[in-house]
């Protein structure tokens, strides 16, 4: 704990502490950033023993490991922020069908939502939480959808809220606009993974 209060104070007077909390969020890590910041300490002096025992000097051995312990952590941390945010692009054709089920329904668009975030599962329910919140705390709904597109790098979810924000101004029935979005969004990974397996040979030999 003692260890733990002395990063923090050194991160909060870095102005570090804000970004690497929300690296960690995006990666839906429970760690707060002192605790991550401990964990790679205490890699990089593993790192750092091992190495000087390898090569039988301290210097290169210390600078080597604190390097590396450095360079592993950030590299985890983007791994696992990748793979949230692609596991959000895998659901998010199923849980735009979901919402458009209930608004066929006669659900609203915040009922639609709280649906999601009660029956959908992990990424997508807990970003989909937090639009909710946004929205119930007095922001535009719509707004708060763009931003969770801009946390998770989701081209198809920014698209989804230009749809339902023309919807509004035009008018026309959303159900239907999210379903042909969908539609959409699925023919394209389906393109994608086509072109992936027809380039995999090509890729594997260059």
């Amino acid at each position: 704990r003692t260890a733990t209060g002395w990063v923090t104070a050194f991160l909060q007077s870095t102005n570090s502490e804000k970004g690497l909390a929300e690296r960690l969020d995006l990666a839906g890590s429970e760690r707060k950033p002192a605790e991550w910041v401990l964990l790679g300490i205490g890699g990089s002096a593993l790192l750092a023993v091992a190495l000087t025992l390898a090569t039988g000097n301290a210097v290169i051995g210390i600078l080597a490991g604190a390097m590396l312990g450095w360079l592993s952590m950030h590299v985890i941390l983007s791994i696992r922020i990748g793979r949230r945010r692609a596991a959000f692009g895998e659901q998010l054709p199923d849980v735009l069908q979901l919402i458009a089920g209930s608004l066929q329904s006669g659900f609203s668009l915040p009922q639609a939502v709280d649906a999601v975030v009660r029956e959908g599962s992990q990424p997508a329910a807990s970003e989909f939480s937090r639009a909710l919140v946004e929205a119930r705390l007095g922001a535009d709904l719509e707004d708060a959808l763009n931003r969770v597109a801009e946390r998770m790098d989701s081209t198809d979810l920014r698209w989804t809220v230009m749809a339902i924000r023309i919807q509004r101004e035009v008018g026309g029935n959303l159900a239907e606009v999210l379903r042909t979005t969908v539609g959409t969004m699925r023919e394209r990974a389906f393109l994608r993974r086509q072109v992936s397996s027809l380039s995999a040979e090509g890729r594997l030999s260059a």
